[in-house]
């Protein structure tokens, strides 16, 4: 073998074993996540942004912390550093995902101590005790289980893996992307129909009862001629608010809420 298949198959076999945790944490992750919702809301919620069982920013926090504070031996130091280090991965993934989906998929405002809502001082000391955790207890005999894997079978396993992830993620996007240009054309014919009256008509439109009812009738009548399409974007709006309470629309929202609330729940 030349010296770069060497190096290929020293870097596939080093990192056949971060793909299957990726994916053990994430499990684990939506484990948590799931069970956490489910109390709160005393029903059983698929936590998760993907719709597989598994929450990848636990699967890439927890690899991110053994690859980067995985020899750290100090339980207090490990524990700072895992918090920051897991609050700095949910601060980009917040801002990412509302930059990618124009949404946001978690709310901190209502806690103490937070920063922009995407993160808190009470998910940070989680956060920090899951690290030690992990590091400490958990990791150790899940490496020594990993080890016992011969190489071809950890390689299909992942193999398999990532085409499922994949698959996964591909379908998610395009469902989200759908669900955007569809809010966007929501929002088009809501301003087309609040604007269409001009500064005067706006004016009566808030203070006449009547007029209101003719806004909520024009709704309605869009509503109707895209039934189909608008109908499958009021219901994915449901199934997200489900999984994510404090998911919203960051640049289609108030157009969204308008239509729901004519139209109800058809």
């Amino acid at each position: 073998m030349t010296d770069t298949a060497v190096m290929f198959s020293g870097a596939v076999r080093s990192a056949a074993p971060c793909v299957f945790w990726l994916a053990l944490y994430g499990f684990i992750g939506w484990v948590y996540e799931s069970i956490l919702c489910s109390v709160k809301a005393k029903k059983w919620i698929n936590r998760g942004f993907l719709h597989g069982p598994y929450c990848p920013i636990y699967g890439f926090g927890a690899v991110t912390v053994l690859l980067v504070l995985g020899r750290i031996g100090n339980p207090v130091m490990l524990f700072f550093l895992g918090a920051l280090l897991t609050c700095t991965l949910e601060y980009f993934t917040s801002w990412v995902m509302e930059k990618l989906f124009h949404a946001r998929w978690w709310d901190y405002h209502y806690m103490k101590f937070h920063i922009n809502g995407r993160v808190c001082l009470a998910g940070a000391v989680i956060f920090g005790a899951m690290t030690v955790i992990v590091v400490k207890w958990v990791h150790p005999p899940v490496a020594a289980l990993t080890a016992r894997i011969p190489m071809p079978v950890l390689l299909g396993l992942d193999a398999v893996l990532i085409a499922g992830g994949a698959a996964d993620t591909v379908t998610t996007v395009v469902r989200l992307k759908s669900f955007n240009r569809r809010l966007k054309e929501i929002d088009a014919k809501v301003r087309e129909i609040v604007e269409s009256g001009r500064a005067e008509f706006r004016e009566k439109m808030r203070r006449n009862a009547e007029e209101r009812q003719l806004r909520a009738e024009r709704l309605r009548q869009a509503f109707e001629a895209r039934r189909a399409e608008w109908e499958k974007a009021l219901a994915f709006q449901r199934s997200l608010k489900t999984k994510f309470p404090a998911y919203r629309s960051v640049r289609w929202h108030e157009a969204f809420e308008e239509l729901r609330r004519t139209v109800k729940k058809p």
